[in-house]
């Protein structure tokens, strides 16, 4: 029927949105099975939005600014990826563009001394690791929590949530098939929606990372 038909060209479209989804999150997934490299010292491309031109990270001082300027008159500044390789540090570890807010001396500072702290619990229940390996840990595991607490995902139970939708004059076999199509949506959405999840968090804490990289560059004479 009509119906059956559509229900099988949606499955076939997030079927293949699915497959996407899913090989973003296993060549992330890839890239952070790789272990960091021996410390080094790495440099940021930053660029605004109104230029095509590249800025060296901490050429950028804060103190150079203007007091008052309104916030909102700042291009917007981006850091270029440092891509995914095996010779970047796992917190570093991404390949698309990373906007990047203003951070203050003060708000800096603080989040120095938490990180420190918590490498500290964390080195006494784990053992030692260094630096880069432990902010790789805690930004995949804030990232993973705030998107657990803001995940809203209603997918819809099999075809008991639609029961009521469907046309009751429909001869069995029909309506066995779209319930077996709806099931296979729903499936679909989940797994979807489990590898968007992933692919967001891996996102969250690259952003997390190169944010504190630049916050550390622009205040680093402090």
């Amino acid at each position: 029927c009509k119906a059956t038909t559509e229900a099988m060209n949606q499955l076939m479209q997030l079927h293949s949105a699915t497959v996407s989804a899913m090989q973003r999150q296993l060549q992330l997934l890839q890239a952070a099975s790789q272990p960091d490299p021996a410390p080094e010292p790495w440099r940021l491309n930053v660029r605004t939005e109104a230029s095509s031109y590249f800025i060296t990270e901490g050429a950028l001082n804060p103190s150079d600014e203007v007091s008052g300027m309104l916030k909102s008159s700042r291009p917007k500044v981006f850091a270029e990826p440092l891509g995914l390789g095996p010779g970047v540090p796992r917190f570093l570890r991404w390949d698309e563009s990373v906007e990047l807010a203003e951070v203050g001396l003060q708000e800096l500072q603080q989040q120095i001394s938490s990180i420190w702290q918590a490498r500290a619990a964390h080195q006494a229940l784990h053992g030692p690791c260094h630096l880069q390996e432990y902010l790789y840990y805690r930004f995949v595991q804030s990232a993973a929590t705030a998107g657990s607490d803001t995940n809203t995902d209603s997918v819809t139970e099999g075809c008991a949530a639609e029961e009521s939708s469907t046309d009751v004059s429909s001869k069995p076999g029909d309506i066995d098939g779209d319930c077996s199509s709806r099931e296979a949506l729903v499936e679909d959405k989940a797994a979807e929606a489990t590898a968007a999840a992933a692919t967001a968090a891996a996102g969250a804490a690259a952003a997390a990372g190169y944010q504190l990289y630049h916050a550390l560059s622009q205040h680093r004479q402090a």
